[in-house]
């Protein structure tokens, strides 16, 4: 329950703007590759805030972390922290690659949530519409890295 609360809170901070949190997202660019996210930077109000506010317009938090999350090693790609998080027994259903600019104060999310009507697969940003992406493109991390490379350009 805790985790929920924690990643609602984030989805929050993303609406309102990561500036407003003090040092925003900039703390997250010591992570290395392994560490894991349970604590790193899930446990994190500010982290939450914002990935809830991203979230927000597809699902909620609760969505990915009924039932307790499983959540892999923290990893890099260009320049973001990414995380990975799931539901706990429908991981290749309800998923979700989060993907931390620290230097940028930025973080998107590539969502899929197979359950939902209207599509499975989603691009996240803070102030941006939710994009529809081509199915299974959240699915796997080489297919998000590829999305993200795209559209964190924009």
């Amino acid at each position: 329950m805790r985790r929920l609360a924690t990643i609602a809170a984030a989805m929050a901070l993303a609406a309102a703007g990561l500036g407003a949190a003090p040092g925003g997202l900039a703390r997250w660019g010591s992570l290395k590759p392994g560490d894991y996210m349970q604590n790193l930077p899930w446990g994190d109000p500010g982290f939450r805030r914002e990935l809830a506010a991203v979230l927000a317009p597809k699902a909620p938090l609760a969505r990915l972390y009924r039932g307790g999350p499983v959540v892999g090693p923290l990893r890099r790609t260009g320049q973001a922290v990414v995380a990975w998080g799931c539901r706990a027994h429908n991981c290749s259903d309800i998923q979700a690659q989060v993907y931390i600019e620290p230097e940028a104060n930025r973080l998107f999310v590539c969502w899929r949530d197979a359950d939902a009507s209207g599509g499975s697969d989603w691009w996240l940003a803070r102030g941006k519409a939710p994009e529809r992406l081509p199915e299974r493109a959240c699915a796997a991390e080489e297919r998000a890295d590829k999305v993200y490379a795209e559209r964190a350009a924009r």
